[in-house]
């Protein structure tokens, strides 16, 4: 129930589902970590953007250099 409700109202606004999406995936993560748990899989179904999110709450960032082109 707790779930559903945060996402009550809002079936035309996509953005906000999707940060309250990366919010609540992020505390479960954090739980889980303080729990003893270090290693995440996340199954991206084509929505990788949301995972990114989820690092970055979590103070995740790419190593240097990572992702450039050159």
């Amino acid at each position: 129930g707790w779930l559903g409700s945060l996402f009550e109202g809002l079936d035309k606004d996509p953005e906000t589902r999707r940060m309250i999406a990366a919010g609540v995936a992020a505390e479960m993560c954090v739980k889980l970590a303080e729990e003893g748990y270090s290693d995440f899989h996340f199954y991206t179904l084509n929505r990788a953007d949301l995972v990114y999110a989820i690092c970055r709450i979590l103070g995740l960032r790419e190593a240097a250099g990572a992702g450039e082109q050159g």
